[in-house]
């Protein structure tokens, strides 16, 4: 509605509420008491249930005539908007005229005129885009740390308003979030005062949301992020990049509505979204969903290729921190270096060095991992079956341990863990070609035309030196002669 609007001015209705009459026959429900005697209202009082919708929709139907062309209206505060300043000043009579004809009054020290950026609901808006309120990033600055639930609760409502200039919103503030669940006390630790502080720093520095205009130039309109809940957090990768394309398409509907829309995404499957040989019915009810914009493509774009993606996937975020390292990973690494028998042959042939009782090879800050099986399962479990991680294949998980680990014969042992994962087993497809169908063999003519030949093994030796037998069955009478032989036995001696 906003794009191309050059010049604002914003309205501030005095007592809103008040300017509204109440119905003859609902008076009486307003009745209170006091010392002095009873009363009742004769206007619409705050706090009312209904109060609210009643006043919004009696705004919107005295400024029918102008809504979506020059004008924008919430509450008691009405936007006038409009590109050309003498059509501006038109505008601004007509919705006086209005607002005259209609009995509702402004208060004219909360209004501005003819500006080219305006406060509104919380926002700095002006021809370039929208961005959020100065106060209110001095506000956030000299937030106090809540000390008991009502108190977040507070916080996260005022940052949630600004959730959509904040790029991975819902993933800052889960620390926070997970303090709101039923029976979680309420303990205020380290990691929720650090995402108090993310959360200053992103609406402290949030960026200007541009304005959808057409044929613009390309910029944020909004950002939006989700946290999963429930049987969302058991979808696989697949389903769980097509849930965010489904929260997209319903959230910013009024964008895209009628529009050619291009989805870019990491996830190289989900262009064959509709062309799976077989679909969940949840599958089944987002294509349904998808099909009733008929204006849209899923174009896939590589990680490497994706800005977005460095915030995803740093370069330094590594399964396992030796800063802070897990007890029980610490002790297996202590238990191996103390049985193995190698780790002084080792300390002198790469030059091992020592820290906090962890080898490292010398110039390196690799990890020294010893041959010890609970250790290297431990390691490859953390490497390829966490979820973030998706069990990458053989190339992936190997690539990610030996940024951090070194391990003779790594690649073998990470071979057969992948190989042998049952996670991989059932839900990868295979990418082997289908069997054919069945040949039957001919059948026979007559006896002895085809003779299928095997032979038992694993007999005690007879007094001739015999330790096998074999065996010889035609395949079209089903005899069979049994000849006495060895296991060493040549080609020449059993032909």
């Amino acid at each position: 509605m906003l794009q191309g609007a050059t010049a604002f001015s914003k309205l501030d209705l005095r007592s809103g509420y008040w300017q509204i009459r109440m119905a003859d026959n609902s008076i009486h429900i307003t009745a209170f008491c006091t010392r002095y005697g009873s009363y009742e209202y004769l206007v619409m009082p705050f706090g009312l249930t209904n109060a609210l919708a009643t006043f919004q929709a009696e705004m919107n139907h005295i400024l029918r005539p102008l809504l979506d062309e020059c004008v924008v209206v919430y509450l008691n505060d009405i936007l006038i908007y409009l590109c050309d300043m003498q059509q501006h000043v038109q505008h601004l009579r007509c919705d006086f005229d209005i607002l005259r004809r209609e009995r509702f009054y402004v208060k004219l020290s909360k209004s501005e005129f003819a500006l080219e950026k305006v406060q509104f609901l919380g926002h700095m808006v002006s021809a370039q885009g929208v961005h959020v309120n100065p106060k209110k990033i001095e506000a956030v600055r000299t937030w106090k740390t809540s000390e008991n639930v009502k108190e977040l609760q507070q916080f996260l409502g005022f940052a949630n308003y600004y959730n959509r200039f904040v790029p991975q919103y819902a993933k800052i503030a889960t620390p926070l979030t997970n303090l709101l669940k039923k029976n979680t006390p309420y303990k205020w630790e380290p990691k929720h005062q650090e995402a108090v502080e993310q959360l200053n720093q992103a609406l402290t520095c949030a960026p200007l949301l541009i304005l959808p205009t057409p044929n613009a130039t390309t910029g944020p309109i909004a950002y939006l992020s989700k946290k999963l809940h429930g049987a969302e957090l058991n979808y696989p990768i697949h389903d769980k990049e097509a849930l965010a394309i489904i929260i997209a398409f319903k959230t910013w509907r009024c964008y895209h509505e009628g529009r050619q829309t291009t989805v870019y995404t990491d996830h190289c499957r989900l262009k064959y979204l509709k062309a799976q040989p077989i679909l969940s019915r949840r599958q089944v009810r987002w294509i349904d969903f998808l099909e009733t914009h008929n204006h849209y493509d899923i174009v896939y774009k590589p990680g490497h290729k994706n800005k977005a993606d460095a915030l995803s996937r740093p370069a330094h975020v590594a399964a396992i921190k030796v800063e802070g390292m897990n007890p029980v990973l610490k002790e297996l690494f202590t238990h191996g270096y103390a049985i193995d028998p190698e780790i002084p042959l080792a300390a002198k042939r790469y030059l091992l060095q020592w820290d906090s009782d962890i080898a490292y090879r010398k110039g390196s800050t690799k990890i020294w991992v010893t041959n010890y099986p609970p250790l290297c399962q431990l390691l490859l479990e953390e490497y390829h079956d966490v979820l973030y991680l998706g069990h990458f294949g053989c190339n992936k998980t190997l690539t990610g341990t030996t940024k951090r680990y070194y391990l003779a014969h790594m690649a073998a042992d990470v071979q057969q863990f992948v190989t042998s994962c049952a996670t991989c087993q059932q839900m990868k497809s295979s990418k082997q070609k289908n069997a054919g169908l069945l040949q039957p063999l001919p059948v026979p003519e007559h006896p002895w035309q085809v003779v299928s030949l095997d032979f038992i093994t694993g007999l005690p030796t007879t007094t001739s030196g015999h330790d096998a037998i074999l065996v010889l069955i035609d395949k079209f009478s089903e005899m069979g002669h049994f000849i006495p032989t060895h296991t060493t036995a040549r080609n020449e001696e059993t032909a």
